[in-house]
């Protein structure tokens, strides 16, 4: 399964997007909203990526189009760092990845989540 984590702003509207244009996500990836991408904090998902989950997705607002300022810009740095700790780690099973997007991006949204749920699905050292 595939946690897709996203704003209630730009990220709903461009997931609706996304959907209004055909596109569907795979039948186990899971969502959840948060009022800002920048409320999520390393711990979060960390303790996330404990569960049966092959890989989060925190998807934002555009970089320059965020409601709270630069709740995004944080939520980048908070998924840079997991991603460090889990490189040094040696922990390769596990994906976290940070994707922006506006409602007008859905094609290209797909893409990505499409891109990432599969990935996830590869056999480790691939």
């Amino acid at each position: 399964m595939v946690l897709l984590i996203h704003c209630a702003e730009g990220g709903k509207k461009a997931l609706s997007g996304m959907v209004r244009l055909g596109y569907r996500l795979a039948g186990d990836i899971r969502t959840f909203e948060l009022p800002c991408s920048g409320r999520i904090n390393e711990t979060m998902l960390l303790e996330i990526l404990q569960e049966d989950v092959a890989g989060i997705i925190v998807l934002g607002c555009r970089k320059d189009n965020c409601k709270f300022m630069e709740g995004n810009l944080r939520a980048e740095s908070r998924v840079n760092r997991v991603k460090t700790l889990l490189k040094s780690a040696g922990i390769s099973k596990k994906n976290v990845e940070m994707l922006y997007a506006a409602p007008d991006e859905g094609k290209r949204l797909y893409k990505a989540i499409h891109n990432f749920y599969e990935g996830t699905k590869a056999p480790a050292g691939c």
